[in-house]
């Protein structure tokens, strides 16, 4: 460059600029700046100096001062006094590229799922020294909790991350941060299954037998189809037994039969069929023993007999005596066992009052010649105080 009238040629001023990613620093060495301004296809590179910005923020930094630049010069003359630096130069930090990829979560149907804030990872990039993230806000259809009526199925990319915030000098507008999303998964609820019926002679039990437990968010669950068998017929817990062809229906709420995983297995019981005493019943008068020594025993299953089921003798009695008052009095049955583990023994209900005992007749009325004899079942009572059931015969 020449200056003035008398010819003399001026070095050639430069500028400085400079340009590094965000990195907590806000130093800049010569190797982050470069030199423009070079002429006659001379080549000039910086070998010394630094800067430092007012911050080490991302963002624009103008006339920033300039410390102890050095250079050198390549092609042409080649002769760094053709050149003059500059006292200051613009300088700029860009933000740090870094993903954030959410972690893949899982819950059960019927459970909510707080997604909390750090299931993540800093999946590319890094942070700057000093810098941490804390928390990421993550999301599943907007919402950071996960509904317990979630239906079970696998959402790809399901959880969105976003909103990072840290501690140390970390600031978001330093990084340029990508978020990458994660599944859900939302697993079937596990139902368990039992099964209850009363000895019938086989091991089969239908699914109107077999009932499902663990139904969620207020729902109702019915058995449509299905059966088992157990090993044995007789009475007794099975645990452990195979289920074939279930089907299940949500009777309520919002629920679907496949937010449920139906059971390989269940348990089930055979509970003891009831075999019954019934007592005939019987008139008696005060002052006669009540002859009370017969009735029944009804309730066996299949080809199960009192002869083949039980052992003992069958009889029937009462508490009643000649001297009891008049009233109504219990047949109850007894002295069979049961040889099977079958079957359970209960009094019928009219056994409670199937003996009648009634007053006895006066002399007056003993002494007369008529004698009415009143049949009730296979049993005959003289009954000369009372002519008025119907029941009654005479006899001279």
């Amino acid at each position: 460059a020449f200056s003035g009238s008398n010819g003399v040629i001026t070095p050639a001023p430069l500028t400085v600029v400079g340009t590094k990613v965000y990195d907590a620093s806000g130093t800049f060495s010569h190797t982050q700046m470069h030199v423009s301004g070079a002429r006659n296809a001379e080549t000039i590179s910086l070998t010394a100096g630094s800067a430092s910005v007012s911050a080490a923020d991302a963002g624009i930094y103008a006339q920033t001062s300039l410390n102890g630049l050095g250079f050198s010069v390549t092609g042409g003359n080649a002769w760094v006094g053709n050149y003059s630096l500059p006292d200051t130069g613009n300088l700029s930090i860009s933000a740090r590229s870094i993903t954030l990829a959410a972690t893949a979560q899982n819950t059960t149907y019927g459970t909510a799922l707080n997604l909390g804030t750090t299931a993540y990872t800093v999946d590319s990039g890094s942070l700057a020294s000093g810098d941490a993230i804390n928390a990421v806000t993550l999301k599943y259809n907007n919402m950071t909790m996960v509904p317990a009526t979630t239906h079970a199925m696998t959402y790809s990319g399901g959880i969105v991350a976003t909103e990072a915030t840290g501690s140390g000098g970390f600031n978001s507008t330093n990084y340029a941060i990508s978020y990458a999303p994660a599944d859900l998964t939302v697993s079937p609820a596990l139902l368990t299954l039992t099964g209850a019926k009363v000895y019938d002679g086989n091991g089969y039990f239908s699914f109107g037998q077999m009932i499902l437990a663990g139904a969620k968010n207020g729902e109702t669950l019915s058995l449509v189809a299905g059966s088992a068998n157990t090993a044995s017929t007789h009475v007794g817990n099975y645990a452990g037994i195979s289920l074939s062809g279930l089907g299940i229906r949500v009777n309520a709420g919002n629920g679907l039969a496949s937010d449920y995983s139906l059971p390989m297995t269940g348990t089930l019981s055979v509970m003891p069929a009831t075999l019954t005493y019934t007592a005939t019943p019987v008139v008696s008068f005060v002052g006669t023993l009540p002859n009370v020594d017969a009735g029944s025993l009804t309730g066996f299953v299949g080809n199960d007999t009192q002869t083949n089921a039980t052992s003992g003798n069958l009889v029937f009695t009462t508490s009643a005596t000649a001297s009891s008052n008049p009233g109504t009095y219990a047949i109850n049955g007894s002295g069979l066992t049961d040889n099977t583990g079958n079957y359970i023994f209960v009094q019928a209900a009219g056994n409670a009052t199937a003996l009648t005992v009634r007053p006895a007749p006066t002399a007056a009325i003993r002494s007369s010649t008529l004698i009415f004899k009143c049949v009730v079942g296979k049993y005959m009572e003289d009954d000369i105080t009372s002519m008025d059931y119907g029941l009654c015969v005479a006899n001279r």
